[in-house]
């Protein structure tokens, strides 16, 4: 089962210092109706002090961002004095075997959306 949250991250649960993870928050705020989730070694307990942080952005509707918003938030991030690599992908972007691993764990770091999405899209016959 996935585990989510839908409250803001807390340190026991991903290695992220709180003042890196408020910037970030600051930083996604300027996107409305999204949501973005962390994933990987941060998450999993098996980062190190060097690990990337691993993120994808998911749309209320799940399709893509518009490419300048997915671009912006990433050069906000870059110019950041987040002293760590920041990976970060677009949801509707990604293969669905990849969707699938993220699913496996992963935990909420920002939320504006209105509503809940569904972790999956449903598939097109």
């Amino acid at each position: 089962m996935p585990k989510k949250s839908s409250k803001p991250l807390s340190n026991k649960t991903m290695r992220l210092r709180n003042k890196d993870k408020q910037h970030l928050i600051a930083i996604f705020q300027t996107i409305p109706n999204i949501e973005v989730w962390a994933y990987g070694s941060r998450v999993n307990g098996t980062a190190h002090e060097g690990s990337d942080l691993d993120l994808v952005i998911r749309t209320a509707d799940l399709k893509e961002l518009p490419l300048s918003q997915f671009l912006e938030l990433k050069q906000k991030i870059q110019e950041s004095n987040i002293p760590i690599v920041v990976e970060l992908f677009d949801w509707a972007r990604l293969p669905q075997t990849f969707k699938q691993n993220i699913l496996q764990q992963y935990e909420v770091l920002f939320s504006n959306l209105p509503n809940e999405i569904p972790h999956t899209e449903k598939s097109v016959s």
